[in-house]
């Protein structure tokens, strides 16, 4: 091997070394800024500066981009070394940059700023963070870039420390389909109870909290739905319930805001957007909540009955052997 080819390896080993060190280190460190962009509400939106109203939130930004750059190092890794496209698609990847993207559309852009005047722009961001970024970075393998991403020396090293042992119980203990079902319900619920959700509208600390479990319970909902559906630990059957049933409990909340006739939140008045009334607004807020994830739902759950019927179909079809004479 020639000595320019030996150095162009080694100088592609370091950069994708430092691209992996920021990477990750902007994932522990910065991934908490995540959501803080939306807990400030400095800045008065109208209709005619809507468009304008993007948050340069810096925590944001260099978090998003710590994020992606991790996973383009551990995905430029695995294909160098299985050949591209095998170990995680392009489509795969493609889903974890669209994931990406909708953090970002959420986070920073005009939909974060208008979410502080209208009630219904701040269920949209919920629905982004629940519903749109999670499954979409789930599909996108992100497991598997990271392992590529870290070096090796760093994963010997964690697998050797106590901290190791207790995250692998703690995965054990939160990963079954109920305690996902629970955390999931729990989260959503309590997170849109008046008091819970006032405090966060006043406080970013608590607001980052809140977005924070919106992103980590949508994570595992869509993970055990889309990695673990099928498996004899989760059959297809527990899925299509679980799914169902996580469906009936949010469409009930969706339906209290639908149809209430008094305002649940003092932050969203009447005269915050100029345009909708408060109770208007807590309306279209619930329909959001309502109908668009009603849709996904549905369209999961027929997802996992019609591979349920093929499975059950493959193994109870008949085999015919040709008769004797």
């Amino acid at each position: 091997m020639s000595q320019e080819r030996v150095a162009t390896i080694r100088m592609r080993s370091l950069v994708r070394r430092s691209l992996a060190a920021a990477g990750i280190a902007g994932w522990l460190w910065l991934a908490p800024g995540l959501p803080v962009a939306s807990a400030r509400a400095t800045q008065t939106v109208a209709p005619n500066n809507v468009a304008s109203a993007w948050t340069f939130d810096w925590g944001v930004i260099v978090a998003l981009a710590s994020i992606g750059g991790a996973y383009l190092v551990g995905v430029d890794r695995l294909w160098d070394r299985a050949g591209r496209g095998r170990g995680i698609r392009r489509w795969e990847a493609m889903c974890f940059a669209a994931g990406t993207l909708t953090l970002a559309v959420a986070l920073i852009s005009p939909l974060d700023a208008l979410s502080e005047v209208l009630f219904s722009a701040h269920m949209t961001q919920h629905l982004l963070l629940i519903f749109v970024a999670p499954p979409l970075l789930v599909l996108g393998r992100p497991g598997a870039a990271l392992a590529w991403a870290i070096p090796v020396q760093w994963v010997r090293a964690f697998r050797r420390s106590a901290c190791h042992n207790f995250i692998r119980h703690l995965s054990r203990a939160l990963s079954p389909p109920l305690a996902v079902w629970f955390m999931f319900a729990l989260g959503f619920w309590i997170w849109h109870a008046p008091p819970l959700f006032e405090a966060a509208e006043h406080h970013a600390p608590v607001h980052a909290i809140e977005h924070l479990t919106f992103i980590a319970i949508g994570m595992q909902f869509w993970w055990l739905v889309i990695r673990r559906s099928g498996r004899r630990n989760f059959p297809d059957a527990a899925a299509i319930f679980f799914v169902f049933t996580t469906m009936l409990q949010q469409t009930l909340l969706g339906a209290l805001l639908t149809f209430s006739n008094v305002g649940w939140y003092s932050a969203y008045g009447d005269t915050a957007s100029g345009h909708l009334s408060q109770i208007a607004d807590q309306q279209l807020a619930g329909l959001i909540m309502w109908m668009p994830s009603n849709a996904l739902y549905l369209l999961v759950t027929g997802a996992l009955l019609v591979r349920w019927l093929q499975r059950e179909g493959a193994v109870e079809q008949p085999t015919f052997e040709p008769a004797s004479r």
